[in-house]
């Protein structure tokens, strides 16, 4: 990180001040303490200008107190006056460190914060994983075909085949058009699970013509 020079008399100055009053006071403009602290505005900006300037300023004692939504804690809060140092000085080392922070740092950062991180979590979850789209391709298959409808169907057809009730034809004629009737949902594994027992029993008796003009088709699904 480059030298910085002359930090101290841009923290202490009464712009800077008059700043961090103005962002310590926001959604508080009713409190008591902020109402006090306004009523001689200028004096208490100054009068911390010149304890900064002399070195000669000090933190008050935290106040604490105890909540229980959701969970039981102890929470420590500064005097209104702190909070001015706070954003005061974050003012001017804010832009300093900002520059030196990746992209994807979200904690304590404008525009950042807990929700963005969760969101950037889950589009690089999407990117590696495509168990969504997975989920998508099979409930769509599911929907289209009903698999009990095709077990049973091919449950008959093995016993037609074995009582030479059907031939090859009729087995052909049966997959080429469950297969163009699902491939439309990208699902070339599932379907190809579906089907293995099948092909593993009836492969080895299909003559070499036949397999070749079923796993053409299989193959453009």
């Amino acid at each position: 990180m480059d030298y910085i020079r002359d930090l101290w008399q841009e923290l202490c100055s009464y712009d800077n001040l008059f700043l961090a009053y103005k962002k310590a006071r926001k959604h508080k403009t009713t409190l008591d303490y902020v109402l006090d602290f306004e009523k001689n505005l200028e004096h208490n900006l100054m009068l911390l200008r010149s304890e900064l300037l002399l070195h000669s300023y000090k933190p008050k004692p935290l106040v604490h107190f105890i909540i229980c939504d959701p969970k039981t804690r102890k929470i420590s809060k500064s005097d209104f006056r702190d909070r001015v140092i706070h954003h005061a000085l974050c003012n001017i080392i804010e832009p300093i460190f900002e520059k030196s922070f990746i992209f994807d740092s979200f904690a304590n950062r404008i525009g950042k914060g807990t929700l963005k991180a969760v969101e950037r979590f889950d589009f690089f979850k999407r990117k590696a994983s495509k168990n969504n789209t997975l989920k998508c391709y099979v409930f769509k298959l599911l929907k289209k075909s009903n698999l009990r409808k095709m077990r049973s169907k091919l449950q008959n057809l093995k016993e037609e085949y074995y009582a030479k009730e059907a031939g090859y034809d009729d087995l052909y004629d049966f997959l080429e058009g469950w297969i163009a009737y699902a491939k439309n949902a990208n699902t070339h594994k599932l379907r190809k699970k579906i089907l293995a027992d099948f092909e593993r029993e009836f492969c080895a008796e299909i003559p070499t013509k036949e397999i070749n003009r079923y796993f053409k088709t299989q193959k453009k699904g």
